[in-house]
């Protein structure tokens, strides 16, 4: 659920910014050279700002690396908007504009970009079809790949675990990465389903 979604985006913020500045000292006594080819980000469209974008562009971002966030064929606009939010932010820092990049177009205009561009990171969160697809033009891909998301339920009576449960099969764009697809619940009966 978008709850639990922001407390894990939160909590990991911090491990990696710590794990960043590790990289830039590894960096700076030489033990590691740290490429600044732009990274590409193909938003997903629920929880965008949380996973894809502020988890993947941040850290790219604080390490001097340029990024190129790829529009999607839905919820663009919100993708969008998030990136003009940061593109601003970044501005009133003194942060040059040409570390952020918004690309809208067409999936065959993203390949071929990709294809032109295949010697940079791409990181994606969605089907494996897509991931493996995009990884054939991209070898240095990064993919979060959606998986069962199953809950397992012992006691379905639990006004939190009911609440649990509709959060997670309610969120935008229910079906995609983040939602609930299965719920195990041996003891329901088709009244705690209704």
């Amino acid at each position: 659920d978008g709850v639990t979604e922001i407390e894990e985006w939160a909590e990991a913020c911090l491990v990696e910014r710590q794990l960043n500045d590790q990289l830039l000292a590894a960096e700076e006594r030489r033990e590691v050279n740290i490429s600044r080819d732009a990274a590409f980000v193909g938003c997903v469209s629920n929880f965008s700002n949380f996973l894809d974008l502020s988890r993947k562009t941040l850290r790219n971002l604080e390490i001097g690396v340029p990024c190129v966030i790829l529009s999607r064929s839905n919820t663009t606009q919100h993708c969008y908007r998030w990136f003009q939010l940061l593109a601003s932010l970044l501005s009133e820092r003194s942060v040059d504009p040409g570390m952020l990049t918004f690309v809208a177009c067409s999936i065959e205009e993203q390949r071929r970009i990709m294809s032109s561009c295949n010697h940079h990171p791409l990181y994606l969160t969605g089907s494996r079809p897509v991931a493996e697809a995009i990884k054939g033009l991209m070898p240095a891909t990064f993919s979060s790949t959606g998986g069962p998301n199953t809950m397992v339920v012992t006691d379905p009576s639990k006004e939190e675990v009911q609440q649990a449960i509709r959060w997670s099969t309610l969120i935008e764009n229910s079906g995609q990465c983040t939602a609930l697809r299965h719920v195990v619940m041996p003891a329901a009966s088709s009244d705690t389903v209704e």
